[in-house]
């Protein structure tokens, strides 16, 4: 069998493709991306460095008069900012599989995090609140964490939700497309679809007989 022929008999099928699934050139799609990393970097160095300043504003005198040191709760606050840096870095080489598969226990660790802190044994207590627990040299605050889980999990949730209806309406197309077919044919060939295609076509239970 010659390759034209062996070519020609492969079913063909059609398929409704939406606006945003058009095909888009790959030199576009990347100024996209970098001006959208590039939005989002800026917005978090700006608020990062906004906040430095202001805690070097409020607290200089404070800190001066206790430790004689004007720069010593900055300079606790930077150290926490390069690190929150690195996490940046090691987090954007992750997969979005990753992120999908984590949401869910990374979710359930902060809740039980949550509940720690109120244990009298665990949690630290400062103005008559317990928000935060000892982890070696440092104190953690579930709380600040619980936005990164909520937003991961969020982000997971809808992910699946979109792409289950995705697929749904995907099959919804392709039991419709049959009799839709026909009757673009028969309109094409000057005739009229049968009552049997019109049916097909506008039912998608239905299928007609090759």
């Amino acid at each position: 069998m010659s390759t034209v022929g062996a070519t020609s008999s492969r079913p063909r099928t059609l398929r409704l493709v939406r606006p945003d699934e058009r095909p888009v050139s790959r030199a576009r799609a990347d100024v996209h991306t970098r001006r959208t990393v590039a939005l989002l970097l800026g917005s978090t160095a700006f608020l990062v460095g906004s906040g430095l300043v202001m805690i070097l504003s409020a607290s200089s005198v404070s800190a001066f008069a206790e430790y004689g040191d004007s720069f010593l709760f900055v300079q606790r606050q930077a150290t926490y900012a390069v690190v929150g840096v690195l996490a940046l870095l090691v987090t954007s080489r992750m997969r979005y599989d990753a992120w999908k598969r984590l949401a869910g226990p990374f979710l359930i660790l902060t809740m039980a995090m949550l509940v720690l802190v109120l244990i009298p044994t665990h949690g630290i207590e400062a103005y008559g609140a317990s928000r935060w627990f000892r982890l070696g040299p440092v104190t953690v605050q579930p709380s600040e964490i619980a936005k990164l889980a909520l937003v991961v999990f969020g982000a997971a949730t809808l992910a699946r939700t979109s792409s289950r209806s995705r697929s749904e309406r995907a099959s919804s197309l392709t039991s419709r497309s049959p009799g839709a077919v026909r009757s673009l044919g028969r309109s094409w060939r000057g005739g009229s679809a049968s009552p049997r295609e019109r049916c097909c076509a506008r039912s998608p239970s239905r299928r007609s007989s090759p």
